[in-house]
């Protein structure tokens, strides 16, 4: 069975030691491979550097209980390009 995993991904923990109305919801870390962070910036046109991400809300049991978490990764998915070839028998086709 393949390991899992944590390139590229992270978790966001609701924050239970919440001590004021602007301190953060939700706390967490997110571990990035350096190659592709490094890809990131020199691909970069301006002084920002956009790094898109995916989560999903999940429910998890601790020895507390049970809570919710947001699970993040890097949205590196790309659409595959589709190319039409066209074939020797494609003029048989009646339409």
């Amino acid at each position: 069975m393949e390991a899992f995993s944590e390139v590229n991904k992270g978790t966001l923990w609701y924050s239970e030691d919440k001590k004021s109305p602007a301190a953060p919801d939700f706390k967490g870390s997110v571990k990035l491979d350096k190659h592709y962070l490094l890809k990131l910036i020199d691909e970069s046109t301006s002084g920002l550097v956009e790094v898109k991400l995916d989560g999903w809300r999940k429910k998890v049991v601790t020895k507390f209980g049970e809570k919710f978490v947001i699970s993040i990764q890097l949205n590196t998915w790309k659409p595959e390009e589709t190319v039409k070839v066209r074939g020797e028998n494609d003029d048989d086709i009646p339409f």
